[in-house]
């Protein structure tokens, strides 16, 4: 578990934003330590704590870019800078807003706001490395097996014990994108749910820009049209709940081992129910998944 001292927490905060911590907001630590706090100044500031990776700069760079151009996200204020051995940054606290309600006309704001979010943001040129991707985006790892190394499970999921049907899916879906011939954007590899916040139908903020990618647009929307699609075929709910879309990191209690026949990182795990399983208990239905997940793929 990633942690930090209040005392080194608020004298970083002095050096580099030039006033201590006067009260901590809020505190959460997952794949990153997330500190909500004010400043004795009385600035309201998120400082975002992490191991250091080289492309944390290029995601710095891209929210500031995107913040000039005036796209809805947090102020980013200060880059990647050390804090206790990790890389900690800071971003201007967006207190309000609320996940976009559900209803019929969601996944088209959802569909504008990232079609402007990947209009908005620099091109690959413009900015510094991206890579590599995080995994759930990391069809191109480079290792010789078919799933990626998860980011926040200690086990190797290509030796985890699952269904024969999504190894052959994951493999065909690392062919076919890996032979695209179509040109990389820049856009947000973890579009969902719980990275925006709304005042009605307007997009208020976009947060988590460590998942900053540059990757194919169709990519990027297929990524989060299929996770909708999947788990709205997944649910077993009353009608008027399956119109709500579940995002993946809502609730940061601790994750579940993985049982024989669970989902996997990337295809599996990743993009096809694993909110199902946390927020309430259920695992997916591997055999009501297996279409969703295979649709659209050609037959090696």
């Amino acid at each position: 578990m990633l942690s930090v001292s209040r005392e080194r927490l608020s004298d970083w905060c002095r050096r580099n934003l030039g006033a201590p911590v006067d009260e901590v907001l809020f505190e959460h630590a997952h794949l990153s330590m997330v500190t909500g706090v004010r400043l004795t100044d009385g600035n309201l500031v998120v400082v975002k704590t992490r191991p250091f990776a080289e492309r944390l700069h290029g995601c710095f760079e891209v929210q500031k870019i995107l913040h000039e151009r005036e796209f809805p996200c947090p102020e980013p204020l200060v880059p990647p800078t050390p804090l206790d051995g990790l890389a900690a940054t800071a971003e201007r606290l967006v207190p309000s807003g609320a996940l976009l309600a559900a209803r019929a006309a969601a996944p088209v704001l959802f569909a504008d706001a990232l079609a402007r979010l990947i209009a908005d943001a620099p091109s690959v040129s413009e900015a510094p490395t991206l890579d590599p991707a995080p995994p759930w985006n990391g069809w191109d790892h480079g290792a010789p097996r078919t799933w990626p190394l998860a980011d926040d499970l200690d086990v190797d999921l290509n030796e985890t014990p699952g269904p024969r049907w999504l190894d052959a899916t994951g493999e065909r879906v690392r062919a076919r994108l890996a032979a695209t011939s179509l040109p990389d954007v820049i856009g947000h590899g973890d579009f969902e749910s719980q990275n925006t916040r709304w005042e009605g139908n307007e997009l208020l903020a976009v947060h988590d820009w460590d998942s900053a990618v540059s990757r194919p647009e169709a990519a990027l929307a297929g990524q989060g049209e299929r996770r909708v699609r999947c788990h709205r075929q997944t649910r077993r709910h009353p009608p008027h709940r399956r119109e709500r879309t579940t995002p993946r990191r809502v609730r940061r209690s601790p994750r579940p081992p993985l049982e024989r026949g669970g989902t996997r990182s990337g295809l599996g795990r990743r993009a096809v129910g694993p909110h199902v399983q946390r927020e309430e208990g259920i695992r997916p239905d591997m055999d009501a998944l297996r279409p969703c997940a295979q649709s659209g793929l050609p037959h090696s």
